[in-house]
């Protein structure tokens, strides 16, 4: 599981908007009874729910690529980003 760190910017009864520090917004599901708007929060992400986007963050020197895990037939692949202390996990096939 990979936990980022993140700010509310729109709460709901059961669905939620956060921001990651780099502006991403990712709508969760979450009782937040008493959050509000601009509060701090961890959210956790599973490696097989993270994909790769448009934009090459790589280059760009929004994260690095640290390890790649060969597991036969899938492949997680280990990254540090500032919005994480450790490293973001991602499971792909292959």
């Amino acid at each position: 599981m990979n936990f980022l760190t993140a700010a509310i910017v729109e709460t709901g009864e059961m669905t939620n908007r956060v921001q990651s520090h780099r502006g991403q917004e990712v709508e969760v599901s979450a009782n937040t009874i008493g959050a509000r708007v601009g509060d701090p929060c961890v959210i956790g992400m599973r490696p097989e729910h993270i994909r790769f986007g448009e934009k090459d963050l790589i280059q760009e020197g929004g994260v690095a690529l640290s390890v790649v895990e060969q597991l036969g037939n899938e492949c997680l692949m280990h990254f540090n980003t500032p919005q994480s202390a450790e490293p973001v996990v991602i499971r792909t096939e292959g």
